[in-house]
């Protein structure tokens, strides 16, 4: 589902993550205690790689970010919901195949639906959507145009616009997890069996242009952990999915570990052309991960930049035994599509794991 955005006029934080949190519910997705989870980061990988939203507010208006993730309902279904139970005005902002698509809801009932399509010159007037922004720079720079290359550009510049430039320090987080994609056995269950955990990290996607670098926004983009196990040497990593048609992957970086060491090596691998069955593998023979019990400190979860910040520097032992995947790739086709990362060690009595992150290439 493609990314969505959510301005909520004359509301507060606290309201908005309320009226979000029972749409969720609704649709049967349950709400996870962020607080009660704060004392270990894997966990708190695990959480936030399934569905989660930030919501923080912004002057006189509150901004949603990463509803999509919920996968639970499109933009005009959220829209309707929000401004249904906050009883006011909000503008659901998408994109479209070529340009985005705004929706303006009162009450719960769709007053607009404006398209504005990219300008292939490179600067796209959106003057319909002046008169909606309640910040003068925002009023001109519609009027005037907006200096975009490509759909994201054009998003991000509308936001601005709107007086949205993204999460603040004091945004909220929205945590859910899906009763239904969970195992019988429960969370509990899981924990005992041994297995290796592969967990995409927060807000991680790789995203570029045609013939040129595609990378996540952060550092890296996948982790993985051992659990339930005594410790292992050597690793082998996998990458397939559909995003491989879109790029050309020419190797991975991981922050790994040998044995006896007492800290960790960023080592750049290159990798082969993809196999048959259309996976691109890397072996990391010499890789050691130890299972750890102690708890790691406990941290402050409002802010998602922090959040990356404090997971990456828990304590010593933690981070000494997170293999942290980063993926080096450069854009080949224009397309949207999922990148998968399996790992597995010899030992059949250690399950493997697997994650997935978003691809997007553009022209």
């Amino acid at each position: 589902m493609p990314a969505m955005f959510l301005i909520v006029r004359d509301e507060d934080a606290p309201t908005v993550a309320g009226a979000i949190t029972a749409f969720a519910d609704e649709e049967g997705l349950e709400p996870i205690d962020l607080d009660a989870q704060a004392q270990n980061p894997i966990a708190m990988l695990q959480l936030l790689a399934g569905p989660r939203a930030l919501v923080s507010a912004t002057g006189e208006q509150v901004a949603a970010f990463g509803l999509e993730s919920l996968d639970i309902a499109d933009a005009e279904e959220w829209g309707t919901a929000i401004s249904t139970a906050c009883e006011t005005e909000v503008i659901a902002i998408e994109p479209a195949a070529d340009g985005i698509r705004v929706y303006v809801f009162d009450g719960g009932e769709l007053d607009e639906q404006l398209e504005v399509p990219l300008d292939p010159s490179g600067r796209t007037r959106a003057a319909q959507l002046a008169e909606l922004t309640d910040v003068d720079e925002g009023k001109r720079e519609l009027e005037k145009g907006i200096a975009a290359t490509n759909v994201e550009q054009l998003l991000q510049g509308v936001l601005r616009c709107f007086g949205v430039g993204g999460p603040g320090n004091d945004a909220m987080m929205l945590a859910f997890v899906d009763p239904l994609a969970r195992g019988e056995d429960d969370d509990e269950g899981l924990e005992q069996a041994p297995h290796l955990d592969v967990a995409p990290l927060p807000a991680a996607s790789l995203s570029g242009k045609v013939g040129e670098a595609v990378s996540s926004p952060y550092e890296n983009v996948f982790a993985v952990s051992l659990h339930g196990a005594d410790p292992i040497e050597g690793i082998r990593l996998a990458l397939s999915g559909d995003g491989l048609a879109l790029v050309r992957v020419e190797g991975v970086e991981v922050a790994v570990r040998v044995r006896d060491a007492q800290q960790q090596e960023k080592r750049a691998v290159s990798v082969d052309a993809p196999s048959p069955n259309g996976e691109v593998t890397v072996d990391l023979a010499d890789a050691f991960l130890e299972r750890i019990d102690a708890p790691p400190p406990t941290f402050d979860m409002s802010d998602m930049f922090a959040t990356m910040q404090r997971l990456m520097s828990a304590g010593d032992a933690q981070q000494l035994n997170t293999l942290l995947v980063d993926v080096k790739a450069v854009g080949v086709r224009a397309g949207e599509g999922s990148l998968v990362l399996k790992a597995w060690v010899a030992n059949e009595a250690i399950a493997p794991g697997e994650a997935t992150v978003p691809v997007r290439v553009v022209e």
